[in-house]
């Protein structure tokens, strides 16, 4: 699942990137593959804010979900992003509220259980096939 992170850059100390990155690597450790605007441009601060903007709305698109910092509701453009998630469906979840990636949580071992399962579904449904011919049941 594909995170994307909003929060405030704008007018915080080192545009608020240890919060991004902190939340970045937290994302990460539960299953995450993440979008981080504090990665954008390689962390240039000195262009244009509508180029940063179309950026973030460009990443929002590509998100299966939004993860806001603290006082994201405090930044215009956390607010955009946060807007358009929801237009779009996305869940959108405070960072410190995120829980594990379902997705990435399914491993080989579920895999292995769920075509157990399945054959043993598959062999149930041929038994009584056969065991309907037969005149058995």
């Amino acid at each position: 699942m594909l995170a994307y992170i909003a929060g405030p850059m704008t007018s915080v100390p080192d545009f608020n990137y240890p919060a991004f990155f902190a939340a970045e690597k937290k994302l990460f450790e539960l299953g995450y593959d993440v979008l981080n605007p504090a990665r954008h441009f390689g962390g240039d601060q000195s262009l244009p804010r509508e180029v940063y903007m179309r950026a973030a709305i460009e990443a929002v698109m590509k998100a299966d979900c939004i993860v806001t910092l603290d006082r994201w509701a405090s930044s215009r453009g956390a607010n955009l992003e946060v807007n358009l998630g929801k237009e779009l469906g996305l869940p959108i979840e405070h960072i410190d509220f995120i829980r594990p990636c379902a997705i990435a949580a399914y491993s080989e071992k579920d895999a292995g259980n769920v075509l157990s399962v399945l054959w043993l579904a598959i062999g149930f449904v041929a038994l009584c096939a056969i065991c309907g011919v037969m005149g058995w049941l």
